[in-house]
């Protein structure tokens, strides 16, 4: 007599978290589908030469960090929670930091909540050169652009985007400074500022080829982040369903 079959429940993206305590940092990495890969850490300072942002095995930007009211947000003191399709960081202030790699474009999304400060600092950090006069920058449209000035063209040889722009949803005004600064090995020439005035904002960082290809690539996500977002997680749930498995037991079933 054969075995009543159990009801298939769908699985979804939110019941396969995976939570990592403070300063107990675990290396993971996400994917855009296409060539893009950023492989990080859930709480701490990468410690690989092969972390950060990469498209076509080549880095784009070693790691971004934030500071508000002049204080790093530092992710050795956050619980994170690791999702399939992003990762949720929540610091003991309150302040949480939900991070996604976005699908098929070369964009990632940092989404902050329950923000009381008064500042907020953001920048992008790279371990090509510690010298300022090594980096092309420019602000256009309340955008930050930053580009190696020893890769300015994409092509054959060097088949990667040469810009990355760094801007904040919703229109908020930017002020932008050439202050560098310094995260483990990287190095970082400029930042952009804000003065807050709500509890939550999204910082949009994106990759393109020319100047003009990447405000248009980060004013696109700035508007449509959410969708964007709420995307890859269907596209996540959908594999998952497609080849189904669940058992009883449920840390089996999340590795």
């Amino acid at each position: 007599m054969s075995q009543p079959g159990h009801e298939r429940i769908p699985i979804t993206a939110d019941e396969l978290m995976i939570e990592v305590s403070q300063r107990l940092s675990r290396e993971v990495a996400y994917t855009n589908k296409q060539a893009g890969v950023y492989y990080t850490e859930t709480n701490g300072v990468h410690r690989s030469g092969w972390q950060g942002w990469r498209i076509m095995s080549t880095e784009i930007m070693e790691d971004y960090s934030i500071h508000i009211d002049g204080q790093w947000l530092n992710t050795k003191e956050a619980k994170t929670k690791v999702y399939p399709h992003q990762l949720v960081r929540e610091y003991a202030s309150g302040i949480q930091e939900t991070f996604t790699f976005l699908d098929s474009i070369n964009a990632l999304v940092v989404e902050l909540e329950n923000l009381d400060c008064n500042e907020l600092s953001a920048r992008a950090f790279f371990t090509d050169s510690h010298d300022p006069n090594d980096y092309e920058i420019g602000v256009e449209d309340n955008i930050l652009l930053i580009a190696k000035k020893k890769h300015l063209i994409r092509n054959q040889n060097e088949n990667y985007p040469v810009w990355i722009g760094i801007t904040i949803a919703n229109g908020i005004d930017l002020k932008f400074s050439r202050t560098m600064d310094t995260l483990g090995s990287a190095f970082s020439p400029a930042n952009c500022q804000l003065s807050i005035n709500n509890s939550q904002l999204s910082i949009i960082v994106v990759a393109g080829d020319t100047k003009s290809q990447t405000i248009t690539l980060a004013k696109q996500v700035a508007q449509n982040y959410l969708a964007l977002i709420e995307k890859r997680k269907k596209r996540m749930e959908d594999l998952l369903n497609y080849s189904y498995v669940r058992t009883d037991n449920k840390r089996f079933d999340k590795a």
